[in-house]
């Protein structure tokens, strides 16, 4: 979904970037959509389980000794990466596709130095579950209070948790609960890319509801 979305992209990054530390691991980097814009960061290790996708990754950032890749499958007791610590994970529209969310939480928290932060992005809203996320190979989406929950049991302290993307929502319920939708027209991401101007809007309030939850959350 984030492929081509660069004003979307920018939405995103502009919520979680301030909290970003010096040495960052990015948890299902895919191609470098987000990888981009988190350059100023001194360490990057972008983790995917695709080896093609890290591949692209490399071409479009360029060679820099920040940015290393690795074929990592996060949600293995084996992840491969060891005891190494970072000061952030960034985490996007990863953690809904993990059977065992709650382990994976807690296995972030162990790769995170004493005060690190937990940057998190994922779908919202258990009644929007429908084809589309099925297709996508979603396990859930998440309440609010839900998610909350399992990052304080995984050992974080919850710093900021907010809606993102109220059209979206509506967008997305009348897809997946109206039309009986599984897949998103192609079109609709590219309008949601367009009107991101007018979308942004909603960062003045604190939104009662949206397509996704933003969540940052400290190592106790």
């Amino acid at each position: 979904m984030l492929q081509g979305l660069d004003r979307y992209n920018r939405w995103i990054v502009g919520h979680l970037r301030p909290f970003a530390g010096r040495r960052l691991l990015e948890v299902g980097a895919g191609t470098g959509n987000l990888t981009r814009f988190f350059l100023r960061c001194e360490e990057i290790l972008a983790v995917d389980l695709d080896e093609g996708f890290l591949k692209e990754l490399e071409r479009r950032i360029g060679p820099t000794p920040r940015v290393k890749t690795a074929v990592v499958d996060i949600s293995s007791p084996d992840d491969l990466i060891g005891d190494r610590l970072f000061d952030t994970i960034l985490c996007v529209n990863v953690l809904e596709h993990i059977q065992d969310d709650e382990a994976t939480l807690k296995r972030f928290r162990n790769h995170l130095a004493p005060g690190g932060r937990l940057l998190l992005l994922v779908p919202a809203h258990a009644s929007l579950y429908g084809g589309v996320d099925s297709s996508a190979g979603h396990v859930r989406r998440y309440e609010r209070r839900m998610l909350a929950g399992k990052l304080v049991a995984a050992g974080f302290l919850v710093e900021r948790l907010r809606y993102f993307n109220m059209l979206g929502a509506i967008g997305w319920w009348v897809n997946v609960r109206l039309l009986r939708r599984k897949y998103l027209p192609l079109g609709q991401s590219r309008l949601l890319n367009i009107l991101v101007p007018l979308l942004r809007l909603e960062d003045r309030i604190n939104p009662p509801f949206g397509l996704s939850l933003i969540a940052v959350a400290v190592r106790r």
